[in-house]
Formats: C-alpha cells, sequence, structure tokens
C-alpha cells in the first residue's frame, strides 16, 4: 500500500484503510492482473470499481481489490463440510 513517509507509523495506523488508495501497479502486484487488463476492464466498466482522480490518474479502494478477490474464490468439498 502507498504509505506517506511524512507520518510516523501511529499516524499512519490511525487513517483509515480506504482513506489510502492503491496505484494500478500495486493492484497488479496484489492481483496478478495486468496493467493492460485493469484498463481494459476500467474501459468496459468491469472488473474491480476504482476511482478516477483525472484524466490520467486513477485509484482504487483496497477494500473494493480485497472485495473482488473475494468474489473470485470457489468453494471446494472439503470448505463446505
Amino acid at each position: 500500500m502507498t504509505s506517506n513517509s511524512i507520518l510516523n507509523n501511529e499516524q499512519q495506523s490511525a487513517i483509515p484503510e480506504d482513506s489510502v488508495l492503491l496505484t494500478e501497479t500495486e493492484v497488479s502486484n496484489i492481483t496478478g492482473y495486468s496493467a493492460r487488463t485493469l484498463q481494459h476492464h476500467r474501459q468496459n466498466r468491469r472488473g474491480i470499481p476504482f476511482v478516477r482522480l483525472s484524466h490520467n490518474k486513477v485509484r482504487y479502494r483496497p477494500s473494493d481489490v480485497w472485495s473482488h478477490i473475494d468474489n473470485l474464490r470457489v468453494e471446494t468439498k472439503e470448505a463446505t463440510q
């Protein structure tokens, strides 16, 4: 996650998780999706919800990324017993 180096650890831990937004590169590293795949999903309004800060600046909320990953979860027989 992106952090602001001006803040100390205690100040950083007081920041609500979704107030720190993830870059396309960070989301790519977390999900394994290429930057091009994330761009394609945005163009087609699919995939992970995003925040458009400007014409060429896009960010993602951590909770949206993890929710997307949770939605990809496949139950197995062992998990349901």
